[in-house]
């Protein structure tokens, strides 16, 4: 099944989701998102195809395009921890937004 997201772009859900160990989430990533004091290992085209945001960074013409290690701002390390699995898996964590 899958969800139109924009006139170009689809999201396909996984009706039979089960979240994998710890250790795969390691398996072959290819850039490192830090926020905050926190370090997310992450899959650039899992990235590309889920978010506009990560699309703009590692397809054009931007520094962190090349970089193994990305920077993020303007972002708490909670926050954007709900939003790597509501991307990777599409599932909405049960999360309390606080003014960190």
């Amino acid at each position: 099944m899958s969800l139109q997201v924009s006139e170009m772009k689809l999201k396909y859900l996984n009706r039979t989701y089960s979240k994998v160990s710890s250790k795969m989430y390691d398996y072959n990533c290819d850039v490192k998102l830090v926020v905050g004091t926190e370090t997310f290992k992450a899959h650039r085209d899992v990235l590309v195809n889920a978010s506009d945001y990560f699309s703009a960074m590692f397809t054009h013409d931007m520094r962190e395009r090349q970089d193994d290690v990305v920077r993020l701002q303007e972002v708490s390390p909670r926050g954007f921890a709900a939003m790597i699995e509501y991307v990777a898996y599409f599932v909405l964590c049960d999360v309390t937004f606080v003014k960190e």
